[in-house]
């Protein structure tokens, strides 16, 4: 399989007009999980941006690469996109970055709920991001599965201080 994947790749960039390439010097980024970074937090939503690296051991850039992805909130599918897009470096490693926006009422099915779980002592939901990206190589499309996981925080609700003041009496 590794073979057949390099004889495309070499076809394919000889047909577009770059030199030939040895056989077998092509080969699949990597992909990792880095980090995901919250960058603003309300009580209706928390937006994010899951940090991914890819390495490129090629001698040429991978352009046109897009991904379709689906985040997952304890199970539950709460944001799906699609035809995001990247471009990874020559013979480096480029950050990629996965924006996402989760909207709390969505997740929870009511303030009220959310209300609650925070109150009850719940500070994070657990996340999945399953996603899939996609290399246009002209002849081919390779296929590269993307996952990440960790934990997305959850608003700080202060339960209600009531203060009664003490009565005055005067005798």
């Amino acid at each position: 399989m590794k073979y057949i994947l390099a004889a495309v790749l070499i076809a394919s960039f000889i047909i577009s007009g770059c030199s030939g390439l040895p056989e077998g010097s092509l080969k699949k980024p990597k992909i990792t999980y880095l980090r995901t970074d919250v960058t603003g937090i309300s009580l209706e939503k928390v937006t994010a941006n899951v940090i991914f690296q890819a390495e490129n051991p090629n001698p040429v850039s991978l352009d046109f690469i897009s991904m379709n992805y689906k985040l997952f909130l304890e199970g539950q599918q709460v944001v799906a996109g699609d035809g995001l897009k990247f471009n990874f470096i020559a013979n480096a490693a480029t950050e990629f970055t996965v924006p996402v926006e989760v909207q709390y009422v969505s997740f929870f099915k009511s303030a009220e709920n959310m209300t609650k779980a925070v109150l009850g002592g719940k500070r994070t939901v657990s996340f999945d991001l399953k996603s899939l990206l996609f290399v246009d190589l002209k002849m081919i499309t390779v296929e590269i599965p993307v996952n990440a996981s960790g934990e997305l925080p959850l608003p700080e609700i202060k339960a209600p201080q009531i203060k009664i003041p003490k009565p005055k009496f005067k005798f």
